[in-house]
């Protein structure tokens, strides 16, 4: 997630940070899932599976608002 936020962000384009922070979103949710597979298979306990899905939950809480600005400021223009 990280390392596409700020591939995004290096592309100095609007549009192009807006593709990497998708890519990023998806990586977030992706590794949601994965936490409660890793939960159900005794690999990780249900108090890392909370903190470590707190974690994703407020990544995507910031992705998103900011994919939203960058939608309306690329449609503007």
């Amino acid at each position: 997630m990280c390392a596409n936020i700020a591939e995004g962000f290096g592309r100095y384009g609007h549009a192009e940070f807006l593709r990497f922070l998708r890519i990023a979103h998806g990586s977030a949710l992706e590794t949601r899932e994965h936490l409660h597979s890793f939960e159900s298979r005794g690999w990780i306990t249900d108090d890392e599976a909370q903190e470590l899905g707190t974690l994703c939950d407020r990544t995507v809480g910031s992705i998103v608002p900011l994919m939203k600005y960058l939608r309306n400021s690329t449609a503007r223009k």
